[in-house]
């Protein structure tokens, strides 16, 4: 078991999945393995509403797992409807699919589905790590504009463009930089450019 730093946020996933054997696999890896993520794990439908609803206005969960299949009437997809519907509008949703690509993919957009995980291929640790680089560059990034904008010349055989630069660093700590000006009047130069 690693030991946790003091003064660091540990991040709450509810995993929710009608087979026993998920749930225990999930949570036993996430509380035993990991520095920044506990679980809880709910086996049916209304133990997951129940829960959200309950703790609505003091919600500790910040992430959701919701299996694509679950027993009783209520899919996966439904359940992550209601949950929005519910008004948990900003709450992180991941689902646990059979499928890399969900068949009701255009539900799953509309209902603001963060990802898919393949639960057959997919082991414990990948979906850590993939949690974990969506709290990194998701939940915790802060938008840090390294320069306002600033006006630059770029000169090419054919003409001169004057346009706005703006850069900023991205979550992953590179510096970034887009044009957000036209060169001409009738040109539109807004390609990303790289800057170290």
């Amino acid at each position: 078991m690693k030991k946790r730093q003091k003064n660091q946020k540990i991040y709450k996933i509810l995993i929710v999945d009608s087979e026993i054997g998920t749930r225990h696999l999930l949570t036993n890896y996430f509380n035993k393995n990991e520095q920044t993520l506990t679980a809880v794990a709910v086996g049916s439908v209304a133990e997951c509403l129940r829960l959200l609803w309950v703790s609505r206005n003091n919600l500790d969960i910040d992430i959701v797992l919701v299996s694509s299949y679950l027993s009783g009437k209520t899919s996966g997809i439904e359940l992550i409807e209601i949950i929005r519907q519910l008004g948990f509008f900003d709450l992180p949703i991941f689902l646990l699919s059979k499928y890399d690509v969900d068949p009701e993919l255009e539900r799953l957009m509309f209902a603001a589905v963060r990802g898919i995980f393949n639960k057959t291929t997919v082991r414990s640790e990948d979906i850590a790590k993939k949690l974990k680089r969506y709290i990194k560059e998701v939940i915790e990034y802060e938008p840090n504009v390294v320069e306002d904008l600033e006006k630059r010349t770029v000169e090419t055989s054919k003409r001169e463009y004057k346009y706005d630069l703006l850069r900023w660093k991205s979550p992953r700590g590179k510096f970034r930089g887009a044009s957000i000006g036209s060169g001409q009047d009738n040109d539109e130069n807004e390609s990303e450019i790289n800057e170290q």
